[in-house]
């Protein structure tokens, strides 16, 4: 599949348009590799769209993202595009096995950030509080930080943000 045609395919937004593209990726690392690039080389929506993509196909293999895993912290985080930020601290939050960021301090930063900023998309602030949960599985002195972060954040959040945020502190 060429670059010009995955680009095609991509200025489709139906689901199952990326579902299709997704599947083609899982099978082909080139394929994939032309869609990560899109994440960052293309213009929104067609960069959103890729995200997406990238989307399906860690939920379908989480560890097709590993090869790829430091461009991908250097890269997702600069995005001016809301939708692929979203898209990566989705696959952070519901897909990829987080042990696998060797310098996590970086993404760490970027969701307390996110968590904290009343003026970040609802999903992303979402996203970001369940990452840090994730790694406060593994790293127990992240739960103090983020138990006081959550509840200060909880007086004002909407509730999206709110039920989020009392269902982590229920498990902290």
């Amino acid at each position: 599949m060429s670059p010009e045609l995955i680009e095609s395919a991509l200025s489709d937004s139906h689901r199952r348009t990326a579902e299709m593209v997704a599947a083609a990726a899982g099978k082909d690392p080139e394929i994939f590799r032309h869609i990560l690039n899109f994440c960052w080389e293309k213009p929104y929506p067609v960069s959103m769209r890729a995200a997406r993509v990238i989307e399906f196909c860690c939920a379908a293999d989480p560890d097709i993202l590993l090869p790829f895993i430091d461009e991908v912290m250097e890269k997702f985080q600069k995005s001016p595009v809301v939708g692929v930020r979203r898209g990566f601290l989705k696959v952070f939050a519901e897909h990829f096995d987080l042990r696998y960021i060797a310098e996590p301090g970086p993404l760490l930063n970027l969701c307390f950030d996110c968590m904290t900023d009343v003026n970040e998309a609802y999903a992303i602030r979402v996203y970001s509080m369940e990452i840090i949960y994730r790694f406060a599985q593994f790293e127990p002195d992240l739960k103090p930080e983020l138990k006081t972060t959550i509840e200060f954040i909880l007086e004002e959040a909407p509730p999206s943000i709110r039920s989020r945020g009392m269902r982590i502190l229920k498990k902290l």
